[in-house]
């Protein structure tokens, strides 16, 4: 997107034209007013936004932003890129070693060793991937 952003007294605040370069950003990166906004947007429309302070940056405001200020933008959609999708895992290769944390150990658990074909077993039956750590 190119855009500009002003306060209601039209004090420019930002501006990606002065910087010439467009700014690129996940749909949900941004601004609650932004959000919803760019999700109706058709590319090369041009919008102008009035943003309540709820769907900007609250009563908390940003760094160069006050609490509870109304801001407006000029928005420019120049495109729109999917994210990409993940990469599929590499296949096991090799057994696993589940190694418990301290707090685990100290309560009894064991050191598991978990044989490469019997991965995709574990995982169902515990519902939990042998290499994440485990959160209590």
């Amino acid at each position: 997107v190119h855009y500009k952003g002003t306060f209601i007294d039209g004090k420019e605040f930002d501006s990606s034209y002065k910087r010439k370069q467009p700014a690129t950003f996940n749909v949900t990166g941004v601004i609650k007013g932004w959000t919803e906004a760019l999700q109706l947007m058709k590319v090369g429309s041009k919008w102008q936004l009035f943003i309540p302070s709820d769907l900007a940056y609250g009563n908390g405001g940003n760094r160069s932003i006050p609490p509870n200020s109304t801001l407006l933008f000029e928005v420019e959609l120049l495109g729109i890129e999917e994210t990409p999708k993940p990469k599929k895992a590499a296949p096991i290769t090799s057994d696993i070693i589940k190694v418990p944390s301290a707090e685990e150990l100290k309560n009894g658990a064991k050191i598991e060793v978990i044989k490469k074909d019997k991965v995709d077993e574990y995982i169902k039956k515990n519902n939990d991937s042998p290499t994440s750590q485990s959160e209590k």
